[in-house]
């Protein structure tokens, strides 16, 4: 409309002006357009802030401006001294914004982390299990499990498993261990390789020893075989803890602690003419 002059739009319904509505008006401005929006029901509010801003830049471009009044709270303004008003309400209206997703953000953080953590081995566990890459020959025990026992211990202490535990329990008893040394595969992750040998094994045997508390990696074995037993296994018994050695009984943690008190531990006895006897009782325990 090249010739308009003067766009009358009052005694209307309108509240506030979008911005797409207010970048088209501007640019009848340079065509000195002249509008009248008198006696439309304007809306003071934040929602309406930025239009109520706007109108007095332009004002030269409405007609009657200084008896343009907008309504709050059932009270009329003027245009030119709400913005004032706005200006203080509206920042208290964004501070309390804000603040509340600040706080909400903060709250939803607190909780995640604190449920991360309590549930970080059940987490670890299941994500390990779920993605299912064993990785292993598929040589079962009678009651379908790949290793009769996943051996646990600290790299200072692998003489043990390595040798004995390989020449009493593999050799002459025909048991089938799972020996980190020998079994986990190269290119695997360590953490998955792990998880998944303790789930396919019907006993873990903790060889514990002060190097064993200060392992990262035995703690971390130890942790899945005890959501393993919790989790997968409705609280059976399958950590048998081996004592290797004096241990200063400070250093153990609580749920090491709990397992030795709660159940019968195999202490590896120094005097060679009884390590037979240990040897039998152990073959016992794994077969339990």
């Amino acid at each position: 409309m090249k010739d308009l002059e003067i766009l009358d739009i009052n005694w209307n319904q309108i509240m506030y002006l979008s911005p797409n509505g207010m970048q088209h008006l501007e640019k009848s401005f340079a065509k000195n357009v002249s509008i009248n929006m008198l006696n439309n029901p304007l809306h003071c509010s934040c929602d309406s802030v930025i239009f109520l801003q706007w109108i007095p830049k332009h004002k030269n471009h409405f007609k009657y401006f200084d008896n343009y009044t907008c309504s709050n709270k059932g009270s009329d303004f003027e245009i030119s001294k709400t913005n004032l008003l706005l200006k203080k309400d509206c920042a208290s209206y964004m501070e309390v914004i804000v603040l509340s997703v600040i706080f909400i953000i903060a709250f939803i953080a607190v909780v995640g982390t604190s449920m991360i953590n309590r549930f970080r081995w059940k987490l670890r566990y299941w994500y390990y299990v779920m993605k299912g890459a064993y990785g292993y020959n598929r040589v079962e025990t009678d009651d379908h499990y790949q290793f009769d026992a996943f051996v646990s211990y600290a790299d200072r202490d692998q003489h043990f498993p390595k040798d004995e535990m390989v020449d009493y329990l593999e050799k002459q008893r025909v048991f089938r261990l799972c020996i980190h040394h020998r079994e986990l595969i190269a290119g695997c992750g360590i953490a998955e390789t792990i998880t998944n040998a303790i789930h396919n094994s019907r006993k873990v045997v903790c060889v514990l020893s002060e190097d064993f508390l200060k392992s990262e990696w035995c703690m971390y074995e130890f942790n899945i075989a005890l959501t393993e037993s919790k989790v997968s296994r409705q609280g059976q018994n399958m950590i048998i803890m081996l004592r290797l050695g004096r241990m200063d009984m400070k250093n153990i943690p609580t749920e090491i602690m709990y397992i030795l008190k709660e159940d019968t531990y195999i202490e590896y006895p120094e005097n060679e003419d009884d390590r037979d006897i240990f040897w039998e009782d152990f073959a016992g325990s794994l077969n339990l």
